[in-house]
């Protein structure tokens, strides 16, 4: 950048290879730059990611993911960029569904989680054990949320209709799956005592559902 004295003044816009610019009285010129954007395997990949992450989840950018990440979302951003960023840094090169992180929090989560889809009537039900060991507590809430394996379809979710005690949540999602083409995810959260403001949430935790007995 170069600061012009003389007869040069008052001039404002893009020359060539120059930009013009006035700053408090004082012509400034500077080089005109097109940044680079190189297209290498590695930001293919990333942006393959990145695109799939988006589309997957998506759905859930203003119930789920506003839920569970907005409230721990530092700075300026969001709660859907940190998700975004934060399963574009986990997963590297090669998007997978189950390694996908619906919430993340220092609230010990569930144990043992299983799942069993029954095709006769479409539900979905999650098992796990409560025992609480370091910081839960019997009220924490569990929210589920369903997906298609294959596709990555949102099948759906439900927030906090049951809790850590229960050891179960169920969802109903339709017939006309079998058991490995679901991915369960299941998430607690632990709110403010009369208030209903999320306090803390556990990392989210993952199975793949298994046929009805």
């Amino acid at each position: 950048m170069a600061k012009i004295v003389g007869a040069l003044t008052g001039i404002t816009g893009k020359c060539g290879a120059f930009i013009f610019q006035m700053n408090k009285g004082v012509q400034i010129m500077k080089t005109f730059a097109v940044p680079s954007n190189p297209n290498t395997s590695e930001q293919q990949t990333v942006r393959t990611v990145f695109r799939t992450l988006v589309a997957c989840f998506k759905p859930l950018a203003t119930t789920w993911i506003r839920y569970f990440w907005n409230p721990f979302t530092v700075s300026n951003g969001q709660g859907w960029g940190n998700f975004i960023g934060f399963n574009v840094d986990a997963m590297g090169s090669t998007f997978a569904l189950p390694q996908a992180s619906l919430s993340r929090g220092s609230l010990e989560g569930v144990y043992e989680l299983a799942a069993t889809y029954d095709t006769a009537t479409g539900i979905v039900a999650g098992t796990f054990y409560g025992t609480i060991i370091t910081n839960g507590a019997d009220a924490d809430k569990a929210s589920i949320a369903v997906f298609d394996a294959d596709s990555g379809e949102l099948l759906g979710f439900d927030f906090a209709t049951a809790e850590r005690s229960d050891e179960e949540i169920n969802i109903t999602v339709g017939k006309g799956f079998t058991a490995t083409d679901i991915n369960i995810f299941v998430s607690l959260s632990s709110l403010a005592p009369g208030v209903g403001t999320l306090v803390d949430c556990s990392n989210s935790n993952q199975a793949t559902c298994t046929a009805a007995a």
